[in-house]
Order: C-alpha cells, then structure tokens, then sequence
C-alpha cells in the first residue's frame, strides 16, 4: 500500500506526462468500446434482419432453353408448370413451396388510388418470406385459395397511402372492377435481399382469386423455403435436377430455369457482417496498443531517472522481483485511470446514441450499440494486455541494473 502511495505522488509531481499518456489512452479506449459497441450491434441487427429476409429460401423463375435436350431444340420457354411445382414438395429437405404471381394493378380506396404491385400467393408465402402481420389482421389462408375468396393484405406503407392512419382491416379496396376486403397488413420493417420492390408496398392475394380474375398461366416466381440453410447449394442442384426431369431441359441448362439463392446470400452476408465487426475491433485495438506505446515510453522514462535509486535500493537488499514490480504497477495504475475513464465514457456514449429517435427502419439495420458484457469483457482483456506490454520492457531494464554501476553513474 505504501508503495502504491509512493507511486501516486511522484506521477502527480510530474502531472504533465501523466495527463499526456492517460489522455491517449482514455481516447484509445474510447475508440475501441465505441467500435466495439458498433460492430456488436451492429452484427446482432443484421443477423435478425437476414434472418427475417428468407435465409432460407430459394427463388426460381422460368427461363428459355439454350440446349437442345430430348429431340428439342435450343430455345423452347420453360413455364414453371403447377405439378412440377407440387413435385417440389416432395423433396427431402424442403420445408415449405408457394407460388407467386405477379401484377401491376391499381387499386382504390375511396378517393384514394395507387398503382401496386399485386402478388398472387399461397398461405406459406408469409413464413417462407418471414412476415410480420399487424395486429388484428391476418394472411391468405387456405380457405381463401381453395374459395377463390377476394380478400387482399396491404403492405404497411400501402396501406398508410389508402388509408392513412385509419386501420384497414374490415374494409374494401378496388382492384380494377373487383371489390377485395382488406384482412391484413403486413408490417414494414428493415430487410435484405428484396426483390421487385419492398414488400411493404406491394399486395397480397390468393393464387387462385387472381388466376381466375386475370386469366394468369404461370407463376412468376416459385419460393422454397429449406429445412436446412447451409446445404443450400446442394438443394439448389436438387430442385433443378426436379425441375428438369418435370419440365424437361438438361439440368446442366443454367438459362431455362433463373434461380436467386437467397439462402447462398445469406451466408454471404453473414461473412461480411462478421469481416466488419472484426475490421472495427482490429482497428479499436491498434489505437489502444498506440496508447500503449506511450505508456511504455513513460515507464521508461521513470526507469532512466531512478536509476541510482534502483542501485541504492538493489544494494541495501530489494530483491529483483520488487524492483521489476514498480515500472509494472506504474503501467497498470496508468492502465485503471485512463482505461476506467475510457471505458465509462464509451459507455455513456453508446447509450446516448442508442436513445437517438432514429427512423425504426434505421434502427433496425444499425442496431443499439449498447456495450455488451462481451465487450466490456474484450475490453478488459486489451487493457490488461496494454498494461503487460506497457510495463514488461521497462521492469525488465529496471531487473537489469547493476547497484555499483548504477552508483558510478550518478
């Protein structure tokens, strides 16, 4: 304890170098919780906006032969017909299949009009999509397909250009001459990997209502949803393998039937959300070690200034381990001042940006970059690192000293 006392009153005698070096490293830390607290949140928004986005999904569309396959020639349309669609149903490792028509209609409300895009779906669409309906509201159930009922879900944003602010659901909407009655809303929230526009202001109806009502053939795209998202390039074969021997063209056709692997992206996506949160930490990290640097400069500087006094205390019997302890408990008192002050205003100011009214779509990709108890944990550790780098030179030159050569210098 006394050695302790000693230590803090010879650094606020030379209080200049003590506000230099805990300056740099209270930045160095704040730099590093800040960029820390960022990537965490970051990585954590993204994760359940990939998840939400159909990570395990994958989107086909029909396309035009460009071999010739069984006796036909290059160039035949493939339709992605209704029984090669149910036979993907069939397939190990597939959850769920919808088919999805897609439209340009207008659609009225009272005075109010838009031109939409309209989507002819079945039921699993909203699982395989990971939509989230409003309160109150509800999807295209299976009863609506198989009655051919004119019901319709409105993407969030839609519904706010008919209705505004009054709550759709229970009323009519126009589509062309039709009446449809509003059962849904599908809320807007933050998503990767959209396709055709966001999904909040599209429309949603049954398959077979609109099929019937405008005279459609073939889907636009068919989504399958995976049981298992890392075999996704695997079962991206598999489907086409299906899909070929349905439909057939040679499997080995990359243009007759247009694939989107969501899932594939997905797993991109992820790399790269984790390769930043890393590139953040790694930065963090090098302004710390900078602030390291300085802690060590200083230690030495102590070190150089006491030598005879090392020698003096060496020759009346200080044993090699209490002089290599001063330069050491120096670097670690250094440490505690500037990395507590860093790491308590990082802290502060985390959560002073993640009170900041953003937009909740913002939000939902930026994430609240709250510190963690990982962070703070990481954090922990660099400083504690930072101290053992900071203090092991100097104690060691301090351990190195000879008492008679130390005196003669003096």
């Amino acid at each position: 304890m006394a050695e302790l006392r000693e230590l803090l009153v010879e650094l606020w005698a030379d209080r200049r170098r003590l506000a230099l070096v805990v300056f740099a490293l209270t930045w160095g830390t704040l730099g590093l919780v800040v960029l820390a607290g960022f990537g965490q949140g970051f990585d954590d928004a993204m994760r359940v906006v990939v998840a939400r986005s159909g990570e395990r999904m994958l989107r086909l569309s029909g396309g035009s032969t460009t071999r010739p396959f069984d006796g036909v020639p290059a160039g035949r349309p493939v339709r992605l017909e209704d029984a090669a669609v149910d036979a993907l149903r069939e397939l190990d490792g597939v959850r769920r299949v919808s088919r999805e028509y897609a439209l340009s209609a207008r659609l009225r409300a009272g005075a109010r009009s838009a031109t939409v895009n309209l989507r002819g779906v079945e039921p699993d669409f909203a699982a395989i999509r990971g939509l989230t309906l409003r309160g109150g509201g509800r999807f295209v159930s299976a009863i609506d397909d198989a009655e051919r009922r004119r019901v319709i879900v409105l993407g969030e944003s839609l519904a706010h250009e008919l209705f505004g602010a009054t709550d759709p659901v229970g009323r009519e909407v126009q589509v062309g001459a039709s009446t449809f009655v509003v059962v849904g809303v599908v809320v807007k929230r933050a998503m990767v990997m959209n396709y055709d526009g966001e999904d909040a202001w599209k429309a949603f109806a049954p398959v077979s209502t609109l099929k019937a009502g405008f005279a459609l053939r073939w889907p636009s795209y068919v989504l399958v949803e995976l049981e298992d998202p890392a075999a996704h390039a695997k079962m991206l074969a598999r489907v086409v393998e299906r899909l070929a021997a349905r439909l057939r063209f040679d499997p080995r056709d990359d243009r007759a039937i247009w694939t989107s692997d969501h899932a594939g992206q997905a797993e991109r996506i992820g790399w790269i959300v984790g390769g930043t949160r890393l590139f953040l930490l790694v930065v963090g990290v090098l302004g710390l070690l900078v602030a390291a640097v300085g802690i060590a400069n200083s230690t030495r500087a102590m070190v150089e200034e006491r030598v005879a006094e090392i020698g003096v205390r060496m020759a009346l019997g200080a044993t090699r381990r209490q002089i290599v302890a001063r330069p050491l408990l120096e670097a670690l008192v250094l440490v505690l001042i500037g990395g507590g002050a860093g790491l308590g205003l990082g802290t502060l100011l985390l959560m002073g940006l993640a009170a900041l009214p953003l937009d909740a779509t913002a939000r939902d990709y930026l994430g609240s970059p709250v510190p963690t108890p990982g962070v703070a944990l990481g954090v922990a550790s660099v400083l504690g690192l930072v101290a053992a780098l900071a203090g092991l030179a100097p104690a060691r030159r301090a351990a190195s000293v000879d008492p008679v050569e130390a005196l003669r210098h003096e």
